[in-house]
């Protein structure tokens, strides 16, 4: 019976998880687009720069799944961005954004949520909120994260934004975090300055419509790579969107055993 009880328990389980992250709203996943087509145009995105600075690719992982390849392209950011139309988060709202990145090699890229159609470009500064990721490390207003960055492999981020204080945290699962993670931010002295970061660009009352991203100019390659975008618009989501609910069949010796102590019972009674 302990074997029932247990797999009643991990059914329940798998239940809750993908009731936590049922407020998710995939924004996309990359699937309806052609292999080595530019994304300039398809969806609601705009992609930057020559034909090929944003295109969509094959997971460089070997899997049949499709994803968003961001390159530089000559002296310049390049990137795309996304309109968000009913998800963006609007002024005084809450929100969470899901999205998954890789990176090739040391690339330099930022990512994040802007009022503005234009990329999240670091050295410009357009987007109200930008998190950036350079070297090894994620960082955002000057903070250097407690989380580091690998290369060639994927990376879990969950972007609570509050955008009635103006403020974002960042949560990450992959990489030198083997669980899901609340990233805290510190200052060159190494002072933990703590997990909220303010927004990069002032404290306009606009609602966040676009999510963006781009490739700097310095790392090689400079290539990167997203796929798996949600938004909840309830507030904190850490549920995973990617998340499937597989029941646990109980064996059927068990189950058997059950009708028969049942049947039992019943003569018994």
């Amino acid at each position: 019976m302990g074997m029932r009880v247990l797999g009643v328990a991990v059914l329940v389980m798998g239940l809750a998880a993908s009731s936590a992250s049922a407020g998710f709203v995939k924004i996309d996943d990359f699937e309806n687009y052609a292999a080595d087509s530019a994304i300039n145009g398809q969806g609601s995105w705009t992609g930057s720069g020559s034909a090929n600075a944003a295109t969509v690719r094959v997971d460089p992982d070997g899997s049949v799944n499709k994803v968003l390849e961001v390159q530089r392209q000559g002296y310049a950011d390049r990137g795309a961005y996304n309109t968000l139309g009913a998800n963006g988060i609007a002024d005084g709202a809450t929100g969470t954004v899901f999205f998954r990145m890789r990176r090739a090699g040391t690339a330099s890229f930022s990512m994040g949520l802007t009022d503005t159609a234009i990329n999240c470009d670091k050295d410009s500064q357009q987007g109200l909120l930008e998190t950036r990721f350079s070297g090894s490390k994620v960082y955002s207003s000057g903070l250097t994260t407690s989380g580091t960055l690998g290369s060639d492999t994927w990376v879990r981020y969950w972007l609570y934004v509050d955008n009635n204080n103006d403020t974002f945290s960042l949560y990450q699962e992959g990489n030198d975090m083997a669980v899901q993670t609340l990233l805290h931010g510190f200052d060159p002295w190494m002072n933990d300055k703590g997990a909220v970061f303010a927004f990069q660009n002032g404290t306009a009352a606009n609602s966040l419509d676009y999510f963006a991203a781009s490739v700097g100019q310095w790392g090689n390659p400079d290539t990167m790579y997203l796929d798996d975008i949600y938004v909840d618009l309830a507030g904190l989501n850490l549920g995973d969107p990617l998340f499937v609910a597989r029941p646990v069949a109980e064996p059927a010796g068990l189950g058997l055993l059950g009708l028969a102590l049942l049947g039992v019972k019943r003569k018994r009674s």
